[in-house]
């Protein structure tokens, strides 16, 4: 059964977004919820399907907010489904290229130089 130990979910500290998801990643697949994580349900076609695919649902978003201090929350409580939650926070903390990150480290060197 599932429900009857702990998650424990590191909190994200605004860094190391990357690696923070991918813990949750992991708990989602030990949990068994990934696949609310990369699909949306809408279309599912039977009630008891998508019942299950709810609680699932509930799960990773539970995940997903407990992993998150409270000054990020606003980001994801619009979000109706763990997708929802996981797109939005990918859209804003993902660094998915290394020009981006090269962007990124470029504007904080320069914003410690103009700071001395």
């Amino acid at each position: 059964m599932l429900g009857l130990f702990k998650v424990a979910v590191p909190i994200w500290e605004a860094n190391n977004f990357n690696n923070w998801w991918f813990r949750v990643e992991t708990i989602s697949k030990r949990e068994q919820f990934e696949d609310v994580l990369l699909q949306n349900y809408e279309s599912m076609t039977t009630e008891n399907e998508k019942k299950e695919l709810l609680k699932r649902d509930a799960r990773a978003q539970s995940v997903i907010v407990q992993g998150f201090a409270d000054k990020h929350l606003d980001i994801i409580e619009d979000s109706e489904t763990a997708k929802d939650q996981r797109d939005a926070l990918k859209k804003l903390f993902a660094r998915s290229s290394s020009f981006t990150k090269l962007s990124t480290w470029r504007k904080l060197m320069n914003l410690k130089t103009t700071c001395r």
